[in-house]
């Protein structure tokens, strides 16, 4: 396995003129990309929550934070289950992208006593294996309007090979995949494609 800095640059390299919504013609996955994934605007909400913490974030957890802010902020969740080691370095931001979801944060899905109803947003940051028996439990619970974040998609074999293994299922419809993180959709009105940013 190639080390992190060499995968990330080859992530980069093949993937350079995806970037930005270039060459992708649906309307919604155009302004998702522009709008969320590479929007650049210097909200005053990003200092707030960087000024609350214990410790100034570094830049990688700044440039994830925020983008994971914007996620939950265009979903407005009414509940997010946060699935992997705790504490979650990004839950502040998480937490500020939407003041009035219900917000869950467990190490494993074991400790999910009830998928039912499923949340409206998952974000998934445990080892491949942990990720992989959260999908299988949590997938035929999950509605239309549902989102799955996976993070650090790139960083590892097993983490890529369950990030593809998760875009083929037939109920996931968009999904971006970023080296970072993957956000797989569950829309069926919106033809199924993964825009790789």
């Amino acid at each position: 396995m190639a080390p992190p800095a060499i995968r990330r640059l080859l992530f980069t390299v093949r993937h350079l003129g995806r970037s930005r919504g270039y060459g992708v013609h649906s309307p919604f996955a155009y302004e998702y990309i522009r709008r969320v994934v590479c929007e650049r605007s210097p909200y005053a909400i990003y200092r707030e929550v960087e000024a609350a913490m214990p410790t100034p974030p570094d830049r990688h957890t700044r440039h994830m934070g925020r983008l994971l802010l914007r996620i939950v902020n265009r979903a407005r969740p009414g509940t997010l289950v946060d699935i992997g080691p705790q504490p979650f370095a990004y839950e502040p931001y998480l937490r500020a992208g939407c003041r009035t979801m219900t917000y869950t944060s467990i190490n494993h899905i074991s400790a999910l006593d009830d998928p039912q109803p499923a949340p409206d947003m998952t974000i998934l940051h445990g080892s491949p294996e942990a990720n992989r028996a959260a999908i299988d439990r949590l997938l035929p619970h999950l509605s239309p309007t549902a989102v799955v974040l996976m993070v650090h998609t790139g960083h590892s074999d097993g983490a890529h090979r369950l990030w593809q293994d998760l875009i083929a299922r037939p109920q996931v419809g968009v999904t971006f995949e970023l080296y970072d993180l993957g956000i797989a959709m569950f829309d069926p009105t919106k033809m199924k494609r993964n825009y790789i940013v």
